[in-house]
Formats: structure tokens, sequence, C-alpha cells
């Protein structure tokens, strides 16, 4: 399936940009933290695309879909508000 969230531009793009700034912080707790809230965005976006895959699938909507998504968009904030004096 072609259209999946973890392989779009914008995910792969700011994916990237999380990680070079990740990368520029000195080892540690705090490295630790941002490398935790990358990897748990990423486990959730390949949550999202599984259970968008299983939708076409069974034809049937799911109703966690936006209980995802919330998830999805509080780990990028947290992200961003750890990340933005970095780089």
């Amino acid at each position: 399936m072609s259209n999946l969230l973890q392989k779009s531009n914008r995910f792969q793009q700011d994916y990237q940009r999380y990680l070079d700034k990740i990368q520029q912080i000195p080892e540690g707790e705090f490295k630790q933290e941002a490398n935790g809230l990358l990897n748990k965005l990423v486990v959730e976006v390949k949550k999202l695309d599984s259970m968008h895959i299983e939708m076409v699938i069974t034809k049937q909507m799911p109703s966690i879909g936006s209980d995802m998504r919330q998830n999805i968009l509080s780990i990028r904030q947290k992200l961003d508000n750890k990340l933005k004096n970095i780089g």
C-alpha cells in the first residue's frame, strides 16, 4: 500500500529532522527521553497505518483512529518542545 503515513515524504522529513536534532544532544537522560519519544512516534504511526490497512480490507470504520491521531499529535508536540532549542 503506497499511502502509508510512515512512507510519506512529510513524515520522513520530520523523522529525519527529529533524528538530526537528537544526534546533536550529548549522551544522557535528555537524549534518551528524546529518542524514546521518537521511537514512540514511529510505533504510533505504524499502528495507525496498520489500522488503515485493516479498515480497507474489512471495510469497517474503527473508533480508535482519532485516539491514535491524538497520540501522534501529542508525541510530536513533546518532541518539538524538547528539541526546539537544538540546532
